[in-house]
């Protein structure tokens, strides 16, 4: 195996905070006809940082009403509190300092909105990771195949000498193993750690 890639949230850092900082924004968009899931891809696929634009796009693209400036310093304010809360998880920094000493490629492919760019870089975490790959600046989204080979194509590894190592079961595993990745499912009850590793050591994939 010649490359591990890496999910943000819920794998390298974690955050105690249950908030979900553009629900003011969407709440205000139907259901129906799959807008919201269309709005939610929209917010992680932008690449700027500006919340009154967002907020201006979201109206037009969705046709929901024009959001207060109370909704948006609101939006604003969770964002802040929300980025600023994230940690790196020990045992996660511990595997990708193992697999540097391993000599093994690495990445952190991640559905994230622009402002949530600051996680990756606050933390630390780039020390760790050769390339980053943000759905906020390729304009592609996990599950698609083509996130996966942007990031691929990065590092410079076939699919088949790769794993994708992530706590969605949708995004991270059944999506990188669409496209040709192997994958490990990240879960508090499964040794999962181990199984990367023995994954990396395997001089056969």
């Amino acid at each position: 195996m010649r490359a591990a890639l890496f999910d943000l949230f819920g794998t390298l850092v974690e955050s105690p905070l249950y908030i979900s900082p553009y629900a003011p924004f969407l709440r205000r968009i139907p259901e129906s006809r799959g807008a919201r899931s269309r709005a939610i891809e929209h917010i992680q696929c932008r690449a700027s940082e500006s919340i009154e634009e967002l907020a201006a796009e979201l109206s037009r693209r969705f046709e929901a009403p024009l959001y207060a400036p109370a909704e948006i310093s609101r939006v604003k304010a969770d964002l802040d509190r929300h980025i600023a809360s994230y940690q790196p998880l020990p045992a996660s920094i511990e595997l990708l300092a193992s697999i540097q000493g391993m000599g093994i490629a690495t990445a952190c492919v991640s559905n994230l909105a622009a402002p949530y760019r600051l996680v990756f870089s606050q933390n630390g975490i780039g020390q760790w990771i050769d390339h980053i790959v943000f759905s906020c600046e390729v304009g592609l989204i996990k599950p698609q195949p083509e996130i996966y080979a942007h990031a691929l194509a990065l590092l410079d590894v076939p699919a088949h000498r790769a794993v994708m190592v992530g706590d969605n079961l949708i995004d991270d595993v059944e999506g990188a193993r669409a496209a040709g990745l192997h994958a490990v499912w990240v879960d508090a009850s499964r040794p999962w750690r181990r199984e990367t590793l023995d994954f990396l050591k395997r001089s056969d994939a």
